[in-house]
């Protein structure tokens, strides 16, 4: 069940990030900013739920060194850098109320 959490995380990451690409490529006047804010707000959100589900992973069949090994490796390889996702939404926000509709 962890597993399968962390792969969908990283599915929906992997097609946010797909589909901003495509957008770019697609139109170069169009501004990505609010684009790739979602992307950043997502892949922030998401980190800490799959660092969660790994940790929940590991608990359940390694204890002692070995779970700390492969703790440290979760860190490791789920590391993102902060993002002030307060900005970052409030951007969001204001392309949908300046739209006054769903507009992604």
């Amino acid at each position: 069940m962890n597993i399968s959490d962390m792969m969908i995380h990283c599915f929906n990451a992997e097609s946010t990030l797909l589909r901003v690409q495509k957008i770019k490529n697609l139109d170069a006047s169009h501004s990505l900013e609010v684009y790739e804010a979602i992307l950043k707000t997502y892949i922030h959100d998401i980190t800490s739920l799959i660092q969660k589900s790994a940790t929940d992973a590991l608990v359940s069949f390694a204890d002692g060194d070995l779970l700390n090994v492969m703790l440290k490796g979760v860190k490791r390889f789920s590391n993102y850098p902060p993002q002030n996702v307060k900005n970052l939404r409030r951007l969001i926000a204001k392309k949908l109320i300046e739209e006054n509709q769903y507009c992604f």
